[in-house]
């Protein structure tokens, strides 16, 4: 994408065509997947008592918060991996309790791949050496993100959350519906975790 300020039809048309795909690919997503989601609720219902979904604040780059939807996976009143639940962990295990983020997706929350969000504020102070972040708010976090599916695991968290954020400016300013298509296509043939502690 162009690093130009001014805005109008043209500019604007790439991120109509990528609400679109977004749109159409979580729609399609949803009615295929809806007897997994009904599997997976039988079982979440079964293994322990307490709602199906559980809703989670999620913050973007510069600490903007997205509720986002998934999957329960700990037991009601519980907090930390001893209340996890024996579906849950199965869940979590395969990021499947992020499929209901799908609904997120449709109401535009999020988008089908595009920056990372985060389950506590970023500890990384962006601007002095990451002039270029504020290009990530020009998409919406996504339910599959590049950067988490190409980045290493760093001992410092702070050097991993630096080089997610370097790899989303980079998507960003590459960004096309092809490299979309061949990311979706690795993070569903990837072993990797989107979750972020």
């Amino acid at each position: 994408m162009s690093r130009e300020q001014s805005h109008g039809p043209a500019r604007d048309f790439p991120f109509v065509v990528k609400r679109v795909f977004d749109i159409l690919t979580a729609a399609i997503a949803l009615i295929l997947l809806s007897p997994l989601f009904l599997l997976v609720a039988i079982a979440i219902k079964i293994d322990s008592s307490g709602a199906t979904f559980a809703p989670q604040v999620q913050y973007c780059y510069d600490n903007r918060l997205i509720h986002v939807l998934k999957f329960r996976c700990a037991a009601v009143g519980t907090t930390g991996k001893a209340g996890v639940t024996r579906i849950g962990r199965l869940l979590s295990r395969r990021d499947l309790d992020r499929l209901p983020m799908l609904i997120n997706v449709l109401r535009g929350d999020m988008s089908i791949v595009g920056p990372c969000s985060y389950v506590s504020p970023p500890l990384v102070p962006l601007s002095p050496e990451l002039p270029d972040a504020p290009q990530r708010s020009k998409l919406k976090p996504g339910l599959i993100c590049r950067a988490k599916l190409s980045s290493s695991h760093h001992s410092e968290m702070e050097r991993g959350t630096r080089r997610q954020i370097e790899d989303d400016i980079s998507y960003v300013t590459d960004w096309s519906l092809w490299l979309d298509v061949k990311i979706i296509t690795k993070g569903l043939t990837s072993k990797s975790s989107y979750t972020i502690g």
